[in-house]
């Protein structure tokens, strides 16, 4: 479940677990060029290929289609939030169904945004570069804010 309630109570039942076994919820940015009209027509597809496969799937939510490159993003991108329970039947859909000229890069959701953008990502398709100067800005925010890692990763959930 994507919500905030299953994100505590998971959190609360892995409280002693190490740090990789407590990560709950991951994005997906699938990349596409924004400025092509092809483009965006594969991604009108994928967009309905993945409302097909996981509409029902309550551990998916398909989020805002961005048309051009947004904060540390350097493409246009389409944002796929998941949880755990879903992880490998996402990383498989997107390693097969993907057209060629797509990347998709997949992180976790922690308190770190440069290390879940970064060192901690996976990608599929060609390795884009992400801006780790905002990263860095966004996690300076969040120190100086002292929101807790839940906090940090429900307000990160839902951009």
């Amino acid at each position: 479940m994507t919500s905030r309630e299953a994100l505590h109570s998971y959190r609360e039942r892995t409280k002693d677990r190490a740090a990789h076994e407590r990560v709950y919820f991951f994005h997906a940015h699938i990349y596409y060029d924004g400025s092509s009209a092809d483009e965006k027509s594969k991604m009108q597809d994928v967009m309905k290929s993945l409302h097909h496969n996981f509409d029902s799937d309550d551990h998916v939510e398909i989020h805002t289609l961005q048309d051009k490159a947004v904060g540390p993003h350097p493409e246009a991108n389409l944002e796929v939030l998941f949880t755990r329970e879903s992880y490998t039947l996402m990383l498989n859909y997107l390693a097969f169904a993907l057209p060629t000229t797509f990347s998709a890069l997949i992180h976790q959701l922690t308190a770190d945004q440069v290390g879940d953008h970064t060192t901690r990502a996976v990608w599929v398709g060609k390795q884009g570069q992400i801006k780790p100067e905002i990263l860095k800005r966004m996690d300076q925010d969040s120190a100086a804010r002292k929101l807790s890692e839940e906090e940090i990763i429900w307000a990160v959930h839902s951009h």
